[in-house]
């Protein structure tokens, strides 16, 4: 019994620091919208699929409570498909975040 209240009192004090966050907006509208332009540059010999293509990407991420955009990233890679099973992909993506109104992320992918 002694075992029990002594895990019982550990879990409490472990998990109290849970209730005492603020509390999240109870409704909040999200639009995450990312988009890709795919412009092949070699084709294949069957002409059917693109064996080198370029790419470019974007994405934007806003949030009703906080009044804009708070994720922005911005890319482009090259798509080198080997055959019908494997495709390689190298990128560079820029990503610019503001997950709080003080402070700013800047991150390099």
């Amino acid at each position: 019994m002694k075992k029990f209240l002594y895990f019982t009192f550990l879990v409490f004090i472990l998990t109290l620091h849970n209730f005492s966050q603020t509390a999240l907006p109870e409704n909040d509208f999200q639009v995450w919208n990312e988009t890709q332009f795919l412009i092949p540059l070699k084709k294949s010999d069957d002409k059917k699929t693109g064996q080198v293509s370029l790419i470019f990407y974007g994405l934007l991420r806003g949030a009703k409570y906080r009044n804009g955009l708070f994720d922005e990233r911005i890319g482009v890679g090259l798509e080198f498909k080997v055959n019908s099973f494997l495709t390689i992909t190298p990128s560079y993506i820029y990503r610019a975040g503001q997950p709080s109104e003080e402070k700013k992320e800047y991150e390099s992918r």
